[in-house]
């Protein structure tokens, strides 16, 4: 597998379960909206901008499991505060 296809599946990995376009993903991660999109037709890339991408899809993914989180914790309050009223 190269390097392109390593991270293209690392991007579809990323998007499947989530609501975003790969557009989005090139937009935020590398400031270019249509990246993946060029990384599919076989457009070089540097290792820099490869982990640029990989940065952002670790930080989004820990940000996520932060808000789920926060989200499970003032589910749990709002369910004790029911309880005890």
């Amino acid at each position: 597998m190269t390097e392109r296809e390593k991270l293209l599946a690392e991007i579809d990995e990323f998007l499947a379960p989530r609501d975003m376009l790969e557009s989005t993903v090139g937009r935020l991660a590398v400031h270019d909206g249509k990246f993946v999109g060029r990384l599919r037709a076989g457009a070089d890339f540097r290792s820099r901008t490869a982990e640029r991408v990989r940065e952002f899809i670790r930080d989004y993914k820990a940000d996520e499991a932060r808000e789920a989180a926060r989200l499970t914790q003032l589910v749990a309050a709002n369910h004790r505060t029911k309880v005890a009223a």
